[in-house]
């Protein structure tokens, strides 16, 4: 009866250890705040990670230090509503970090719970970040502060994620 009681009673811890996660082995477990860090931290280097094969994002093809020509050239070829550059690569990264920034606590819950693959960020900076053209007037509208930031869940990167494009927007 003892023995039966000793046995019964060493399951029981067993039991215990492996559903508190103690069975010895380790378990890596990303907390938020490493995820927050991920995302403030990010290099300045961000956009040529993310550019081109394999990552195949094209913020610096398509949207960086454009001329109003080049805007207007692509409206002309390429199916889109609109065409906008960053004013250089040094406000393309300032922009896209501020967006990853604002939307950490968007980017970590999509991460850790959401099904969909792509998660679009809208963001309003406190900084002019370009310009865009609208194929409806072909005006260019400068001075623009507002960006749409396109990031796609991607489990090879440090981040979970890449950028597939970055733009400002009005």
């Amino acid at each position: 009866m003892k023995r039966l009681r000793n046995v019964v009673i060493s399951v029981m811890l067993m039991m215990i250890l492996v559903l508190s996660g103690c069975s010895g082995q380790q378990q890596k477990q990303t907390t938020s705040k490493e995820n927050s860090a991920a995302v403030v931290n990010v290099s300045d280097n961000i956009l040529d990670e993310m550019e081109g094969p394999p990552k195949n994002g094209h913020t610096l093809e398509r949207h960086v230090g454009k001329t109003e020509e080049q805007l207007k050239e692509r409206l002309r070829t390429d199916k889109v509503s609109a065409a906008s550059t960053y004013y250089d690569k040094e406000t393309a990264t300032k922009a896209v970090k501020d967006s990853l920034k604002q939307h950490e606590k968007e980017i970590n819950t999509w991460l850790k719970e959401s099904k969909e693959n792509r998660l679009v960020l809208n963001t309003k900076h406190a900084f002019p970040v370009g310009k865009t053209v609208l194929k409806k007037d072909m005006r260019v509208k400068d001075g623009l502060r507002n960006t749409v930031t396109v990031l796609q869940k991607d489990k090879g990167s440090e981040l979970g994620f890449k950028i597939i494009t970055s733009y400002p927007s009005e």
